[in-house]
């Protein structure tokens, strides 16, 4: 059994590294997301640098999502018929999802809802559990539902007041 003091400074030493969110001590370290596919509604294109801001852009471990950079996901739809959707390769106990928001335009991601389920579909919620839903507040750019117990192998993301744009979504799994 570890020194109490010990177990202090180990737990200090995470919270310094920025890991203060995964309260749950079998929660991993590692973001699982990269290991699934990211799909969305549809794909906003620029018309002037001919870049796609596909649903990929939201798990390629960028976190910033400057405009100008074209590191964010991004719909053309808007809205509630909106949805980003991120399908993992097995059902995983799911105990903490993280949302980057854009900097720039910042208000996009108010009322936009997390859910989780398995086996879901784009824009289908039959059988999945509403996690939280987003209220924009300035300033925020990193939004945590940590501390969850919820299995699935599906995260979909629906449209809020306006297009679904996300710079980075992060999904830690129990590990077992």
């Amino acid at each position: 059994m570890d020194n109490p003091d010990f177990t202090m400074y180990k737990l200090l030493i995470l919270l310094f590294l920025g890991l203060q969110g995964r309260v749950n001590a079998s929660c991993t370290e590692k973001n699982i997301a990269r290991e699934g596919t990211a799909t969305q509604t549809d794909t906003y294109v620029d018309p002037i640098k001919n870049i796609s801001l596909s649903a990929a852009r939201a798990i390629d471990g960028i976190k910033h999502g400057r405009h100008y950079e074209f590191d964010f996901s991004h719909t053309i739809t808007g809205g509630p018929a909106a949805w980003w959707l991120l399908t993992l390769p097995r059902v995983c106990a799911i105990c903490q999802i993280t949302v980057y928001n854009r900097y720039d335009a910042p208000q996009r991601i108010n009322g936009v809802k997390i859910w989780v389920g398995v086996g879901l579909t784009g824009g289908n919620y039959d059988g999945a559990e509403l996690i939280g839903t987003i209220t924009y507040q300035s300033g925020t750019y990193l939004y945590d539902f940590s501390d969850l117990t919820v299995k699935g192998s599906s995260i979909q993301i629906q449209g809020g007041t306006s297009v679904l744009s996300l710079a980075e979504v992060e999904v830690f799994a129990d590990s077992e």
